[in-house]
């Protein structure tokens, strides 16, 4: 291999032909190598991860007398109840479990002991803990990009858009394929973005509208949604918008308040900023005429005609007799025509 990496294929078959020995006089490296295939398939290095692999060989090891193994095996176990426990809603238990392991835990395996109580302290609404242990394993394992797009996805839900996206954008430097980074990106520039400009259009109010807090409940939303549909039945977009963007501030995960709000920014002639709102709506809820419909209103609008007859036949396809839209897809038809 290349100087300074390790060739994990070649390691690997030098630790099993090892393993292999029956010569008296390598017993110490019989369980050594036993060891060490087992930590090649417990931490994937040049072997697809594989708990019960790692088990058996650190089994294996553990028999010959490696305390090491044996401590492993252990913390192999606890990792396991403890994701167990999570998946039961039992994060407290979780967290005790994990507090108590990670101080016994070796380095490489730590990262994910942290991964494991950043979730248990977040489930408890403990943000400020969870954050930092989320931030803990980045720092003992920088390179992985897995690590980076958790803390970036619990940075999301926390809404603490500026430094989910730096983590984001860490994780897709490290691997620029991963799907799930680059929905949650788009999702924590999107709600940078509307924080900004809900900033920017309260403070032209004057302190005369009141934002959704914390303590807010659903009612409360539901209200300040029908006050903004109201407002649009009334043709006053632009009250409308801010009540919108003040709701997916609120809830960044309803995709009717995304699709209310592109609504809002086309009939105030923002299209440009309506298709990339009305394009995550559609990411949401992709079975909602409505959305497709007005998307395809807001391309035609900036002349991307082709664009917009695929929305509107997306509309039409969901909703064979939705308002205005044969209309509309008519007329974007004569337009490429003519063009």
């Amino acid at each position: 291999g290349e100087i300074g990496k390790i060739d994990h294929q070649a390691a690997y078959q030098l630790f099993l032909s090892a393993s292999q020995s029956v010569n008296a006089l390598d017993s110490l490296f019989v369980k050594l190598s036993l060891f060490e295939l087992g930590k090649m398939y417990h931490l994937g290095l040049g072997r697809s991860k594989s708990t019960s692999e790692a088990i058996k060989w650190y089994e294996k090891a553990a028999k010959l007398g490696h305390v090491g193994a044996q401590e492993l095996i252990k913390i192999i176990l606890q990792l396991e109840e403890s994701k167990v426990l999570l998946k039961a809603n039992k994060s407290k238990d979780a967290e005790i479990i994990l507090r108590s392991v990670i101080a016994n835990s070796e380095r490489a395996i730590a990262p994910q002991m942290y991964t494991l109580l950043g979730q248990a302290l977040a489930m408890q609404g403990k943000q400020e803990e969870s954050i930092e242990a989320l931030k803990y394993s980045v720092e003992l394992e920088p390179s992985n990009f897995n690590l980076h797009g958790n803390l970036g996805a619990y940075l999301v839900r926390f809404g603490l858009w500026e430094e989910a996206i730096t983590s984001l954008e860490q994780a897709l430097l490290l691997n620029p394929s991963s799907t799930l980074a680059k929905d949650y990106l788009e999702r924590a520039k999107i709600q940078q973005d509307n924080k900004l400009e809900l900033l920017r259009l309260v403070e032209s109010l004057d302190g005369s509208y009141q934002l959704l807090s914390p303590t807010s409940t659903e009612s409360d939303a539901s209200k300040k949604l029908n006050r903004g549909f109201q407002f649009l039945q009334q043709g006053n977009p632009s009250k409308a918008e801010i009540i919108f963007r003040d709701l997916i501030h609120f809830r960044g995960d309803v995709a009717q308040g995304y699709g209310y709000l592109g609504l809002s920014l086309g009939m105030q002639g923002k299209h440009k900023k309506s298709v990339g709102i009305l394009k995550y709506a559609i990411k949401l809820d992709p079975e909602n005429a409505d959305f497709y419909a007005n998307l395809g209103y807001s391309y035609e609008r900036i002349e991307r005609i082709e664009e917009a007859i695929v929305n509107y036949a997306e509309a039409l396809l969901l909703h064979p007799n939705h308002q205005n839209t044969h209309v509309n897809l008519r007329r974007a038809r004569k337009k490429l025509q003519k063009n």
